[in-house]
């Protein structure tokens, strides 16, 4: 792939409900390091592509406390620039404003949940090099459990879709930065909310490339998503 020019944005806003804790649930420790320090770091490690800066975007009143106990603590001169921000009330908000900090010279913008620390290298690389070329691709996994269409008025079955064109939609998600940007513009200019980043790139009528995800790639939601993250993270030797 082209030695594009490319800032990550990590939205890490999300609330511990689902974790059943009183404090935002990036900021719970995974094998004694913050879930979102384990997530930024494996795009500060990356060296086959150029990462310029990762932003994180995080909930208001919160960006001394991600400073000082996710940033600073793991960070080296080695790493890209990590800059931490306040986000706005939906994902979609927080996106923009780091999108609005991307720094001018970006070509490339990689959108990862700070939630997903288990990321691996290559899904990144991979979709990466998907959207250096069509200018958007996203990482994804088939269905592997059956998926029915159901009638929310009668609770009824309406039609069974086949697993064959289905996919459960992970990060990252890599736009050319012109792009995603626009689709954003587009989205709040007519009042659209998107489930990921990719359907306001849809709107737009842009093709979005699909890249073969990991099932490891879990967004760390409930209690039995950490568990199952530190079970992979001793599989891996981490």
């Amino acid at each position: 792939m082209d030695n594009k020019i490319i800032s990550v944005v990590l939205p890490a806003g999300g609330q511990g409900k689902r974790m059943k804790s009183s404090q935002n649930k990036q900021y719970l420790m995974l094998n004694e390091e913050p879930i979102l320090s384990h997530t930024w770091r494996v795009f500060a490690r990356l060296t086959c592509v150029f990462i310029k800066e990762i932003i994180l975007v995080v909930a208001d009143g919160e960006q001394q406390f991600c400073e000082d106990e996710v940033v600073k603590p793991y960070i080296s001169e080695k790493h890209p620039e990590v800059k931490v921000i306040s986000g706005g009330k939906e994902r979609q908000h927080s996106v923009f404003e780091g999108l609005k900090l991307v720094s001018e010279e970006v070509e490339m913008v990689v959108i990862h949940d700070g939630a997903r620390p288990l990321v691996s290298e290559d899904v990144i690389y991979q979709t990466i090099g998907v959207a250096s070329e069509s200018k958007s691709a996203i990482s994804a996994v088939p269905v592997k459990d059956t998926i029915k269409m159901i009638n929310k008025n009668s609770n009824t079955v309406e039609k069974t879709l086949s697993r064959d064109q289905l996919v459960y939609v992970q990060t990252p998600q890599v736009f050319d930065k012109e792009l995603i940007i626009k689709a954003y513009e587009n989205a709040f200019k007519k009042r659209m909310i998107g489930t990921d980043d990719s359907y306001l790139v849809e709107m737009l009528g842009h093709n979005v490339d699909v890249v073969q995800g990991d099932y490891q790639n879990i967004k760390i939601t409930t209690p039995e998503d950490l568990i199952v993250a530190k079970e992979i993270l001793k599989e891996r030797g981490s």
